[in-house]
């Protein structure tokens, strides 16, 4: 007999595929802020309805509109912040189509640059913030010549990445 713990997380795993199947991103409004886990950093687009999504790629180069699918890949979505109205929800959209086409840029313009600046009109990114302020740190700190203070600080800045992922900077609503 097998052992129920052990396909427990297969399961899981093939409940939730079949549920999102089902259409449970038909019940997100349009305009929400969803995430996914991209490791080793957190990848933030908006829903748009009909099963797409506008995120800002670096695989892409710029803001464009992708699937669900392929945004969340092999990983599960998360709800950021859904919009408080359709009204709210359709000032999103339009915003985030008036910048398809804008160039990725990691520390400038990066997915989570493009959602905040949406909700919010200022686009931050704690990943960045975070990373960089590390990695200053640690080149500050780290003893040595150049090269080995700038691959100390590399090494320091990819390591809050590494922890990062599983932090989010903004409250989960919830998992879809």
């Amino acid at each position: 007999m097998r052992d129920p713990f052990r396909i427990f997380p297969i399961i899981v795993n093939i409940a939730i595929q079949l549920i999102c199947q089902k259409g449970v991103y038909s019940k997100m409004l349009a305009g929400t802020i969803i995430k996914t886990l991209k490791f080793p950093v957190t990848h933030y687009g908006i829903y748009i309805g009909n099963g797409q999504v506008i995120d800002n790629s670096p695989k892409r180069g710029a803001v464009g509109v992708t699937t669900i699918s392929d945004f969340k890949r092999d990983g599960v979505c998360e709800i950021v912040n859904a919009p408080p109205s359709t009204q709210e929800g359709s000032r999103r959209c339009g915003l985030a189509h008036q910048r398809i086409g804008k160039p990725y840029h990691l520390l400038q313009q990066n997915c989570e640059h493009f959602v905040t600046e949406i909700m919010t009109g200022t686009a931050k990114s704690t990943q960045v913030a975070i990373a960089a302020t590390i990695g200053i740190a640690a080149f500050t700190l780290s003893k040595g010549d150049l090269p080995q203070k700038m691959a100390t600080s590399a090494l320091a800045a990819s390591g809050v990445l590494l922890l990062m992922s599983a932090i989010s900077p903004t409250q989960s609503l919830k998992k879809v």
